[in-house]
């Protein structure tokens, strides 16, 4: 049920899950989701008017940590670390200044401010509200915490100190305007008898 996104080197699929929905309904155990409509992603016009740094924020499991109680994710802050409106490195991604970890790979990425906020064209936007869907992290640079390398004894043994790959709070994000290569594939599905669907119920990031 799996599909991948067209480009092999963009690490997306989608799967459709309106009949998981519906049975689970038909079950009375309806699952709690807010879906994005096409209007929330942020297309590319909309990415490059935005400014070198932005605020973001990533919902995810970093290293697993979630709200077990209430089955909620965890929100982190950061800003942008690239200017968004252009392809980082040539690739239809940019890079996010963010406590980024193992588990985190997948999470949807947002710019999310109230208040006022000065426009480029210096305008003061007075206690807008802007919520858009930027992208989906993927991974992040790391880099080899080197120390002193010791023989520790461990009775007749010896065990040799490894190199630990270290995070970099840095994250390479996909751009959503990649989820566009999707369209028709969806096109090709047939929602569930009685109920629609917007093309991002469906869109869910693999790692």
């Amino acid at each position: 049920m799996w599909h991948k996104h067209p480009n092999p080197e963009i690490d997306l699929a989608i799967a459709p899950i309106g009949d998981l929905l519906l049975q689970a309904e038909n079950d009375g155990s309806a699952p709690f989701y807010i879906s994005l409509h096409q209007e929330v992603v942020a297309n590319q016009s909309y990415l490059l008017d935005m400014d070198a740094i932005e605020n973001i924020v990533m919902i995810g499991y970093p290293t697993g940590v979630y709200d077990q109680s209430n089955n909620l994710p965890i929100v982190r802050r950061g800003t942008t670390a690239s200017r968004i409106g252009l392809d980082y490195n040539g690739k239809p991604e940019f890079l996010i200044d963010c406590a980024c970890f193992p588990g985190s790979s997948g999470s949807p990425i947002f710019q999310y401010d109230t208040g006022p906020k000065l426009t480029r064209e210096g305008n003061m936007d007075i206690g807008a509200v802007r919520l858009k869907f930027l992208g989906i992290l993927w991974g992040g640079p790391t880099y080899d915490a080197n120390g002193e390398i010791k023989a520790i004894p461990i009775q007749t043994d010896t065990k040799h100190v490894s190199i630990t790959k270290v995070m970099t709070n840095l994250g390479f994000c996909i751009k959503a305007t990649e989820i566009e290569a999707f369209r028709q594939v969806f096109s090709k599905e047939s929602p569930p008898a009685g109920r629609g669907y917007s093309v991002l119920n469906y869109v869910l990031p693999v790692s």
